[in-house]
């Protein structure tokens, strides 16, 4: 679970650099370009349900017995 977990997030952290380098090239605000990557990383962040997540684990561990 954790592992799952984790690169979840990771992917979601390592996906803001590809998706916002053209509006960040294009920006000469050193002050909204920290903003525009702080938003990005907190929609990352927030993009991962840790709910859902133990809520899957709960889920698998019934189907296989309990295990």
């Amino acid at each position: 679970m954790a592992f799952t977990t984790f690169r979840t997030l990771r992917d979601a952290i390592m996906n803001v650099a590809p998706r916002i380098k053209d509006i960040l090239a294009a920006e000469s605000d050193p002050m909204k370009v920290e903003q525009i990557i702080e938003t990005e990383l907190a929609s990352a962040l927030d993009s991962i349900d840790i709910a859902k997540v133990l809520s899957d684990q709960d889920e698998e561990e019934m189907e296989d017995g309990g295990d």
